[in-house]
């Protein structure tokens, strides 16, 4: 596996990559604390190792600056339940821009009482951003919990633009 790290507006955020796919994304850090004399040799192997990796890292930098960026690149699945998997699978589909309810993806999996269960795979997301649980939030609008906090949380959906009071008045109405 290789890690790689890039610097965006948001702050540091790392990638870590098998012959699979993206394993972990590490959330914005303002500074980067893993500094090491060998990270350079290390970023050079990875975006030779990763044909996609210079193209994420740009991604990675376009959506910190607001630019709209569908993040459909491989995934490592490896160490995922069938059910985590599903669940991620299904919160990757939810659109730039667009939040939905904990209820909302358990419903759409055919589990409608499984929302704390889908709260719970979110909670423990390696790739988040790629696999947005940030446009997860409560049924009643609320935000719900996020791994680094509700402060990065809504910080993503503003930079998204997205609109929780819109999808109440949907989810609200059974839509």
């Amino acid at each position: 596996m290789q890690a790689v790290f890039v610097n965006t507006r948001l702050g540091w955020i790392g990638v870590t990559a098998s012959s699979r796919g993206i394993v972990a994304l590490m959330l914005p850090q303002k500074k980067l604390e893993t500094e090491c004399p060998s990270k350079k040799s290390v970023e050079r192997a990875a975006l030779r190792a990763f044909p996609f990796m210079d193209r994420l890292l740009n991604d990675l930098i376009d959506y910190s600056d607001g630019k709209k960026v569908d993040f459909y690149y491989p995934i490592d699945w490896s160490g995922y339940t069938p059910f985590q998997r599903a669940v991620l699978e299904k919160v990757r589909q939810i659109p730039y821009g667009q939040v939905r309810s904990y209820r909302w993806v358990a419903s759409q999996l055919g589990k409608p009482g499984a929302a704390q269960a889908v709260g719970q795979v979110l909670k423990r997301n390696r790739i988040p951003i790629i696999l947005p649980c940030h446009r997860v939030i409560q049924r009643d609008g609320h935000l719900g919990g996020f791994s680094a906090g509700t402060a990065l949380k809504q910080k993503l959906l503003e930079l998204e633009r997205a609109r929780a009071d819109r999808f109440m008045k949907r989810d609200n109405r059974g839509k």
